[in-house]
């Protein structure tokens, strides 16, 4: 409960960045930040649910992707929206699927003093923030180098990476 409240908490503090997306609607993201805290795929690794962890990591790729594959062939205008759809269909369907399986409340309540254990996890946080680069963190540096095209193929090619780790992730702790 307090690790979800300090989620949200922290999500309501992003919030006002969406407002930068009259000047690059990039940040229309931004809008999604308290959803994207309300989930517990954390809690499924937590308590012994990693298959679960997996499907829903995967059905977050999948869901949005696929939306934007669809709009490739109906109307290749709305691929962004397309992505932004997909996103909000993904993360309610599994913000909503794990809260039922954990036998937990959909939302919480936010509150200032939770906001403190991210200050206790830091160490953490850098380490995953670390990962994120390693990862498709690299993505930010290649437009610089490669044109816009090569860029959209890796982009692809590491989701479809992400993909394999998650499968990976299943028969590793099913096994």
């Amino acid at each position: 409960t307090q690790v979800q409240s300090a989620r949200l908490m922290l999500s309501l503090l992003l919030l006002p960045v969406c407002f930068l997306a009259f000047s690059n609607p990039v940040y229309w993201i931004f809008i999604l930040a308290p959803l994207l805290a309300l989930s517990g795929d954390y809690a499924l690794y937590a308590l012994g649910y990693p298959v679960l962890g997996s499907l829903s990591a995967c059905a977050r790729i999948i869901i949005p992707y696929g939306l934007i594959a669809l709009a490739v062939f109906i109307h290749p205008a709305f691929i962004s929206y397309s992505y932004f759809a997909g996103l909000l269909l993904a993360f309610v369907l599994t913000d909503l699927y794990i809260a039922h399986k954990l036998k937990m409340p959909f939302f919480f309540v936010p509150k200032w003093k939770n906001i403190l254990l991210y200050f206790k996890s830091i160490p953490l946080g850098l380490v995953t923030l670390s990962l994120y680069f390693i990862g498709i963190g690299v993505l930010l540096i290649v437009p610089y180098f490669y044109p816009s095209e090569v860029v959209a193929v890796a982009f692809v090619g590491l989701k479809f990476y992400l993909i394999f780790i998650f499968e990976f992730n299943i028969i590793f702790f099913v096994y």
